[in-house]
């Protein structure tokens, strides 16, 4: 935990930072996923941000920040009064928050904003006034009302949007349906040139579930072209590297392409019958991701599978010296390296 002694509102203010697995041997940048009512989301967020960005590669690694409340009424309510104390809250977000993520963490270019019930409504706020401080949103157990409709018709035509992305979700119950459907056909008469967007009724769920259920489908909704699709993966090893320095276009960061995505693809190209697309996919891998263990293994096993023992033998042996404390992986390639070597 952090605190900021912020100027703009005049109190202390915790904050809570999760950092990737891989932050302290990267060297890298990484977005930012900026999480209010901390206090209660954070811990979510960050193993939801965790879970999907795993070997598999749904998502980039984040950084996570929790913002915790002091006077949520206060801050959180956007009543569109102009001494609202929200209008604090948002300077204390970008004058202060941000900036301190900034100057201490490794970060780059691309932050979210992920908000629930009246925090929902800092979302909706910036997304009309000042859409270039997130590059998207989610909002949960969200709709808006009258004030809300009035206010972003007014000026949302006049921002500019690039490839920005907001989800919106509620529960399948309540008034809030209602509201969210308003929300939905507001975006959807407006049209704003180059925002992204998706609306979702979350049927099985209550108002606070889907503070968690929200945030995880909205990851996967912002980052869903993260993934490289099945279609683009058997064209070959050339095809699958291009997808991934093409993403940057959509998030303003250059992308690497993820391990397990690597490590999937080679398997449909090997499936394919291409294997030599599979292991030249997989040396491309090892060269960007040179501590993995699980390219070189997969590399093996395309070699093994090839018929090609030697060079199984090889990458099984450079896998098992890559695990090094990961006792599960070093056991998976000792016993490998056994099975082929007494062959």
């Amino acid at each position: 935990m952090h605190v900021i002694e912020s100027e703009t509102l005049g109190e202390s203010r915790a904050i809570f930072v999760a950092t990737p697995a891989d932050y302290e041997s990267s060297g890298g940048t990484y977005p930012v996923l900026y999480v209010l009512d901390g206090e209660y989301a954070f811990s979510f967020a960050a193993g939801a941000a965790d879970f999907l960005s795993n070997a598999f590669g749904y998502l980039p690694n984040l950084i996570v920040v929790g913002i915790a409340n002091t006077d949520r009424g206060r801050d959180m309510y956007v009543n569109f009064a102009p001494d609202g104390g929200y209008l604090d809250f948002i300077k204390f977000l970008e004058s202060e928050v941000v900036p301190y993520i900034n100057k201490n963490y490794r970060s780059n270019d691309f932050r979210l904003l992920s908000g629930w019930s009246s925090s929902a409504g800092i979302c909706s706020y910036l997304l009309a006034i000042n859409p270039q401080l997130f590059d998207g949103y989610i909002e949960t157990g969200t709709g808006i009302g009258p004030k809300t409709a009035a206010f972003m018709a007014e000026n949302i035509p006049a921002q500019n949007y690039a490839n920005t992305y907001l989800y919106a979700a509620t529960e399948g119950e309540g008034p809030r349906v209602a509201a969210l459907e308003k929300y939905e056909a507001l975006i959807r008469d407006l049209k704003p040139k180059g925002l992204r967007w998706q609306f979702s009724i979350e049927k099985n769920t209550s108002h606070v579930g889907v503070m968690a259920q929200g945030l995880y489908d909205g990851l996967q909704f912002i980052f869903k072209d993260f993934y490289i699709p099945d279609s683009i993966a058997v064209k070959g090893a050339d095809e699958c590297i291009a997808y991934y320095e093409g993403l940057k276009k959509h998030y303003s960061f250059a992308v690497k392409m993820p391990v397990g995505a690597i490590n999937e693809s080679a398997g449909k190209l090997f499936q394919a019958s291409l294997p030599e697309e599979a292991i030249k996919l997989l040396t491309f891998g090892i060269q960007l991701h040179p501590a993995s263990s699980e390219l070189p293994g997969s590399l093996g096993e395309v070699y093994q599978y090839s018929g090609q023992k030697e060079m199984a033998i090889q990458y099984y042996k450079l896998a098992k010296e890559k695990s090094g404390n990961n006792a599960v992986n070093r056991l998976k390639y000792e016993t490998l390296l056994m099975q082929m070597e007494s062959k």
